[in-house]
């Protein structure tokens, strides 16, 4: 598969360049006196496909500066949800953190917060949170409509909406010990958040645009 090369200048931790996919061992030169820890761990392990696609930004073969950085930054940060208190001066990280909560955490879509109550969709697993505390009121899988989740949470008239990207409409009633009331399955898939505009929810999947609302009485 070949030799992946790394040229090191004294400042090991900040710049790499030379390495290519594929490679199955190791070569490195380095004008520093020794590696970090954080380059000897990144270099260990195998360079798999998966690797290449979440640090080669450019996909042009090689790990520079810029992309070994962002990849430092990554694994030194937190993916968590943080409740901070406004106001403050400087690093407040340990003068205005209210909390900290760490389970089921969405990678893309937002927070709701409805009614006193926040609430989260990862996965289908869905999650109602007290605001005030951090603490977990019920965290449940959405039985019937498990999978992927990129839209965010929307709410009104007492009820909250969530779409998977398999195409679910999952209707779920308001409150801390919230239940399913509807799933709705448009066998399209669906990315965006739905709009609610005038007692109106509108959902758009990959093939069209869906309006819903109540029949008139």
């Amino acid at each position: 598969m070949g030799v992946a090369s790394i040229i090191l200048p004294t400042r090991a931790s900040t710049s790499l360049k030379g390495m290519t996919p594929g490679a199955t061992e190791l070569t490195v030169i380095c004008g520093a006196s020794a590696l970090d820890n954080a380059l000897v761990s990144m270099i260990t392990p195998a360079f798999d496909a998966q690797f290449w696609s979440d640090n080669d930004l450019d996909h042009n073969g090689y790990i520079d500066e810029r992309e070994w950085q962002f990849y430092q930054a990554r694994n030194a940060s937190e993916n968590c949800l943080v409740a901070i208190r406004g106001g403050g001066r400087g690093d407040v990280t340990k003068s205005r953190v209210l909390w900290r909560y760490r389970k089921a955490i969405p990678n893309t879509s937002s927070p709701l917060l409805y009614r006193g109550t926040l609430y989260l969709i990862r996965d289908g697993i869905f999650s109602s949170i007290d605001p005030e505390t951090g603490e977990p009121l019920k965290v449940a899988r959405l039985t019937g409509a498990l999978g992927n989740y990129w839209s965010s949470p929307v709410a009104a008239d007492g009820k909250i909406f969530v779409t998977s990207e398999e195409g679910k409409i999952v209707t779920l009633n308001a409150d801390p010990q919230w239940g399913i009331v509807s799933i709705t399955n448009l066998e399209e898939e669906i990315f965006a958040t739905p709009a609610i505009v005038d007692g109106r929810i509108y959902v758009r999947t990959r093939a069209a645009l869906y309006c819903f609302a109540r029949k008139p009485k």
